[in-house]
């Protein structure tokens, strides 16, 4: 299976904050007969690489650094 890796449009990367400089790609694990997609993000000015597993959610690292998650507080008010 060739390695099809796509570019990410406006996206900065962790370590060396390069912007358009990350590509999103698919690796094969293999443990014993089941084989697994696992999602990666690589950095191609600095060589960072970051497998994204189902555990782990970049949202998840985000409150491990003590980065607070994004949120979005509406009022409605009543006419």
């Amino acid at each position: 299976m060739s390695l099809r890796k796509q570019f990410i449009a406006g996206a900065r990367c962790p370590k060396c904050s390069a912007m358009d400089s990350l590509v999103f790609y698919r690796e094969e694990d293999v443990k014993g007969n089941s084989v697994r997609h696992i999602p990666v993000r690589e950095c191609v000015d600095c060589g960072f690489k970051e497998r994204l597993t189902d555990d782990e959610t970049v949202a998840d690292k985000q409150v491990k650094k003590g980065q607070p998650k994004a949120t979005l507080n509406i009022k409605i008010k009543q006419l």
